[in-house]
């Protein structure tokens, strides 16, 4: 009896084990949904393209998983989306710097025309999260801030 006992604990341990040795890999966020949800809070945007992406924004196809970088199609008006996953850490240090260096020159620039667009780019947000990253700079900034990192959790 007492050897039955033994072996149905020691099978019931090693199907513990055996449970607790799978892990998920983690979901991979769809960068493009994400942009579809913001667009209804967005204006008419322009999504760049890879050579224009590079060439206008510094964002290098070769830094990106993903990317979506949109800027308004009205030449007024701030707003800019990027949506980005970085191949590595390196990669995203780049764009991170890039992000910033984008917003510095949009305020500078809107300070100079428009009162209330250089007062959106004030409110511009960079958030990165893993390996995510996200430059918004639009009227709805906390909206999109929240449904980025909803999305990047």
């Amino acid at each position: 009896m007492r050897k039955i006992i033994c072996f149905a604990l020691a099978l019931f341990c090693l199907l513990c084990l055996c449970a607790c040795g799978e892990t998920e890999a983690p979901e991979k966020l769809a960068l493009q949904a994400l942009y579809e949800d913001f667009l209804p809070s967005m204006p008419e945007m322009l999504v760049t393209e890879d050579a224009m992406r590079e060439s206008y924004l510094g964002v290098k196809s070769a830094d990106c998983a993903q990317c979506i970088c949109a800027i308004t199609s009205e030449g007024l008006r701030a707003d800019e989306i990027w949506l980005i996953e970085a191949v590595d850490a390196e990669a995203l240090a780049r764009l991170l710097t890039l992000a910033e260096n984008r917003l510095a020159a949009k305020k500078e620039e809107t300070s100079f025309y428009s009162p209330d667009q250089f007062a959106i780019c004030e409110d511009g947000r960079i958030i990165s999260s893993g390996l995510y990253m996200a430059l918004i700079v639009s009227p709805e900034a906390d909206t999109l801030e929240k449904a980025f990192r909803d999305a990047a959790e």
